[in-house]
């Protein structure tokens, strides 16, 4: 049975109903009987949430698209899905290839936006289902030459695609349709609920009608009945008809007043409480009126999730929105962003090709001399002052190699000067250019002769992708930076972005069978189009005010709903002409192709955001006069026309950019209020007097009081961890045993005030949001594949390595609750498994090399159940607690020697921090080693050194070795002495002491190392200024900026 259920506009008491329903069939584990069809992905994450809260638990809601791509599984023969953008590349090689005969369309060969109109054009006549022999005989006898060049374009596209196997979206619709009978899960499925959608396209009916060929009751929910909307939706009923469903209408609860009495002619008005309208010049205005309101609701109680902003033109309002709102501490749901072609090494990687297409002239050079992230191929000694000054400085206009001529001419003339010169002075003016120069040089020809001339020849795309791919691996360091301050997470996530860009880059040139040489400056130009788009910098939360276009909104509830852009123009949009389809749709039988119903279904949304609402509406627009295309939008005339007396509005005018004292809601508001009264002579004659009748003036005092004691030059107090000698007894009591374990040390020595903040204040670092896969569920996961790798297995390395490692990674998802099915999750442990198996066969080789056999893993001291207590190097008043990774041992000449490994994720720690006192964690492994093997039994222990095994890069690296041990297994790892390796046990003392007198005496002023700044969950807190301690007397002369 097919069924079409018309309802009232906006009633949600029978998909109430039917939820309820499918939550009773999952209660009872038959959830496989039903499939939701939702028309966006925020609807069906709502309705998800609702029906079940366990997220690995598999329910039957889709959207369209995602039920294409589900098909098209089973689709035969199988197909390539390509996107828009390798769409557009088929189209400009088409419009290149027939270049002389597309009189009126090859013309624009190359053009990216010409490519980019065909290519909707040709989506909308195939999603209209308007074939080639349709277009040829309706425009055949036109002689329109356009027309003729689209139809060429159409069928050579369209051939293109099929001879190659590949399918854009409209093809992967056709095709999923055909298919959607063979998909396992539909032919379980006892019903079909289609919910939110009015209208369809003939895509879209066509796989509605395979997916009821199996037998499934379906119903299409259709809560949009209203008068205003009566012929608009005829037209889905009358097509749902054809299609063989039966139509009926129910009675049910409608959403409001307003929503019923929207949009009748005559109008008929209705007392309606609960709706606003806000007004303001600017949109920066309109956003803070916007904020002003938002911040009174949650004062008031309401959550911020519950709050929704719709936003009809997204890329007008985003940038500003989000910027003015983090200034107002408001949380929204879509993230701060930058565009990727925004991001500094972005840049500099554009700007290396284009120097390179450029030949390396002056201008090029000038772009790249600054560089601070592709650096890998220059010299250590780089100077960026130097080339800069010397481009600079140096007349003609010259390119490659002429760089270096014209700079060994010039330094060949002034060293000859400099010989005949007796005048010192004269030498001065003379020596200083020539020493320039000569700093200059290596970098220039680092850029013209070192990367110059392989980044600038003609190669394939292939060939450029896997230069280019060789030089972002060249400088992995630097692009991919291991810290989360805002810009090391702004960094790798460009850094994903961009290799997917260049693996997109590499498939479309690929299909398109792209094997002839290209300039790199043509590379840089196709490359950049698959760089476009944003890169989110921050997680959104989930109890932030909800942002959403206008078509997200269907089917929601909000408390309060804020609809922005209402100015005609923004929201309806103007101006729907399209030069090329509109030339279609005049065809005889071809008017299909125009979609004419864009006023009428941005209607249906307006209205759809009305009916969201519960308790309270605002909608805002900008005054006319500041910027154009002001005028109110009809939609808000509509509003104004359903309610009695009017919509009753807020109208900031020009002259009341600032709102009043009791109004302001940030700041910078406050301060500008402040001064501009002042100087004006209206309200408070004095800011201080209306301050101090503030209810918070007693906290206002104390802060200011406190923030111009940090700001003095006055020494550090208790406001900065510098506690005062009464604080001492409170320290020994807690920290008096001196038992640390190495990381909370190491934390102290960091920077002591972030030890102050965690283990004195007792202060949680700020939630993050939370991740499915985060670094630290990446890191635990190495470590278990390893240790239960050689827990099984020991010296004997079995057969099919990733197989066993594959075993043990099912049983680590297993444990945790996760899928080991799910293709997100195989490819996270695929990933995890190739670095493991790489660092077994590396680890296999040295054990190999050196003798050495795994004897303890994990191994614990000092902590609940370990075998061994804590352990006090060279004497000293500090003991440490802890874990080491593994230990190894083999025997030589009667004696066992022992070697410690740590695993790390991504970098090691060098002899010299070691060596230095600056890393404590392989020193009292050193310690700890000898205690946990004689506990073993093994007698005569020496142990020979420690280090690090890097799971990036799967090599065994830093760390501090014996020299006896490293000549024995010819090893070039960084040894000591016997004399430099015994000293480590009392440089590991005397440091930990000191520490440890740090701690207890309350000395927790800010004095980060290097870098440490950049991860550190408190710098909020502290609010670390090297200039400021300075001036306290504080002296951090190798601190790191912040």
């Amino acid at each position: 049975m097919k069924e079409a259920v018309l309802l009232p506009f906006g009633d949600k008491t029978h998909i109430e109903d039917l939820l309820g329903r499918l939550a009773k069939l999952v209660t009872e584990g038959r959830e496989e009987e039903f499939a939701l069809l939702l028309p966006t992905s925020r609807l069906l994450h709502e309705y998800r949430h609702r029906l079940v809260r366990n997220v690995s638990r598999k329910l039957n809601l889709t959207t369209f698209d995602d039920l294409v791509a589900g098909a098209l599984i089973h689709s035969e023969p199988k197909v390539t899905e390509i996107d828009a953008r390798t769409a557009k590349a088929v189209v400009s090689q088409i419009l290149a290839a027939r270049t002389g005969v597309l009189p009126a369309l090859g013309r624009y060969a190359g053009s990216r936006a010409m490519a980019a109109t065909l290519v909707y054009v040709l989506g909308q006549l195939r999603r209209a289902k308007i074939s080639i022999a349709e277009l040829a005989q309706a425009g055949g006898a036109l002689g329109d030459q356009v027309l003729s060049d689209l139809l060429a374009v159409y069928e050579e596209y369209q051939a293109f695609l099929e001879e190659r196997g590949l399918a854009d979206i409209e093809r992967q619709y056709q095709l999923a349709a055909e298919s959607l009978p063979a998909v396992p899960w539909l032919r379980k499925l006892k019903q079909v609920h289609v919910c939110w959608f009015f209208d369809f396209e003939p895509l879209q009916l066509d796989i509605l009608a395979s997916l009821a060929s199996g037998g499934a009751e379906m119903t299409v929910w259709l809560p949009f009945e209203h008068r205003a909307h009566t012929e608009y939706l005829q037209g889905t009923v009358g097509t749902l008809q054809e299609k063989g469903f039966a139509v009926r209408r129910a009675s049910g609860r409608g959403q409001g007043l307003l929503t019923e009495n929207l949009f009748l002619s005559p109008p008929q008005p209705v007392e309606i409480s609960g709706v606003r309208g806000l007004a303001a010049p600017r949109r920066k205005q309109e956003l803070e009126l916007i904020a002003r309101e938002i911040k009174k609701l949650v004062n008031g109680g309401v959550r911020p999730e519950k709050i929704c902003l719709a936003i009809p033109q997204e890329k007008e309002y985003l940038p500003l929105l989000r910027r003015s709102f983090r200034e107002q501490a408001i949380d929204i749901s879509v993230p701060m962003a930058v565009a990727l072609v925004a991001v500094p090494w972005v840049q500099e990687l554009l700007a290396v090709l284009r120097a390179a297409a450029a030949g390396w002239d002056r201008d090029s050079l000038f772009q790249v001399a600054a560089n601070a992230y592709i650096t890998s191929h220059l010299p250590e000694n780089y100077d960026g002052d130097a080339v800069a000054w010397a481009l600079e400085s140096l007349a003609g206009n010259f390119r490659g190699q002429q760089w270096l001529d014209k700079l060994d001419r010039e330094m060949g003339r002034l060293s000859l000067q400099l010989e005949k010169c007796a005048d010192k002075w004269l030498q001065g003016e003379i020596l200083q250019p020539l020493e320039l120069y000569r700093q200059a040089r290596p970098g220039i020809a680092a850029w013209v002769t070192g990367m110059g001339e392989e980044a600038s020849k003609p190669k394939s795309p292939e060939e450029h992708c896997v230069f280019l791919t060789a030089l972002l691996e060249a400088n992995f360091s630097s692009l991919r930076p291991d810290g989360n301050s805002s810009c090391h997470l702004r960094d790798r996530g460009a850094w994903s972005k961009v290799q997917a860009a260049i693996e997109g880059y590499r498939s479309c040139s690929r299909l398109l069978q792209r094997r002839s040489p290209i300039g790199t400056g043509q590379f840089a130009e196709d490359l950049q189009a698959w760089l476009e788009g944003d890169l989110p910098l921050e997680y959104s939360s989930p109890a932030a005010v909800q942002v959403l276009s206008p078509p997200q909104i269907r089917g929601l509830s909000f408390d309060y709903v804020f609809i922005l852009g209402l100015n005609h123009g923004s929201f309806p949009r103007a101006n729907r002409e399209h030069w090329l389809l509109d030339r279609v749709a005049e065809l005889p039988g071809l008017e299909r192709a125009q979609n004419d119903a864009a006023l009428e279904q941005e209607k249906m949304f307006f209205h759809c955001c009305l009916a969201s609402t519960n308790l309270g509406l605002f909608l805002t627009r900008q005054l006319p006069g500041a910027d154009r295309e002001a005028e109110i939008s009809p939609f808000w005339r509509e509003v104004d026309k359903a309610v009695a007396g009017g919509l009753p509005e807020i109208k900031l005018t020009s002259s009341d950019l600032l709102p009043p004292l009791e109004a302001v809601t940030f700041l910078r508001q406050l301060r500008e209020r402040l001064i501009l009264d002042s100087v004006q002579g209206k309200g408070p004659v004095d800011p201080l007097a209306w301050l101090a009748g503030q209810p918070d003036y007693p906290g206002l005092c104390y802060r200011s009081r406190a923030e111009q004691r940090r700001e003095s030059p006055l020494p550090p107090d208790n406001m900065d961890g510098a506690l005062s000698a009464a604080s001492g007894e409170i320290l020994k009591q807690r920290f008096g045993k001196a038992v640390y374990s190495i990381s909370r040390l190491e934390q102290y020595a960091r920077c002591p005030f972030s030890f102050y903040a965690r283990y004195v204040l007792g202060l949680e670092a700020a939630p993050q949001p939370e991740q499915e896969y985060s670094p630290l569920d990446r890191g635990t996961l190495l470590h278990w594949l390893l240790e239960q790798f050689y827990l099984n297995y020991g010296e004997a390395a079995p057969e099919a390595v990733p197989d066993h490692l594959m075993a043990i990674a099912k049983q680590w998802l297993e444990a945790g609750g996760k899928n080991p099915e799910d293709s997100l999750w195989r490819l996270r442990v695929r990933n995890a498994v190739h670095q493991v198996e790489a660092l077994i066969v590396a680890d296999r080789a040295w054990q190999k090399q050196t003798g050495l056999r795994p004897v303890l893993h994990e191994a614990t001291f000092g902590l609940p159940g370990s075998a061994v207590g804590p352990v006090c190097p060279g004497g000293g008043t500090v003991s440490f607690r802890g874990k080491i990774d593994r230990i190894d041992v083999t025997e030589q000449g009667g004696e066992t020697w022992a070697v410690v490994y740590d695993y790390k994720t991504s970098q090691e720690v060098t002899r010299g921090e070691i060596v230095a006192g600056n890393s404590l964690q392989i020193p009292v492994y050193l310690v700890a080693a000898p205690l946990l093997l004689a506990n073993l039994g093994f007698t005569n222990i020496k142990v020979m050194g420690g280090g690090y095994y890097v799971l990036k890069n799967a090599k065994l690296a830093g760390g501090v070795w014996h020299k006896c041990f490293t000549q024995k297994v010819n090893s070039r790892l960084g040894s000591l002495d016997e004399q430099e390796f015994q000293q480590l046990e009392q440089t590991l003392a005397r440091v930990s002491t000191q520490l440890h007198q740090g701690i207890i005496q309350g000395r927790f002023s800010p004095d980060p190392k290097p870098f440490a700044c950049n991860w550190c969950d408190y710098i909020t807190l502290c609010r670390y200024d090297k200039n400021r301690f300075r001036l306290k007397g504080g002296g951090e002369q190798d601190a790191a900026q912040c």
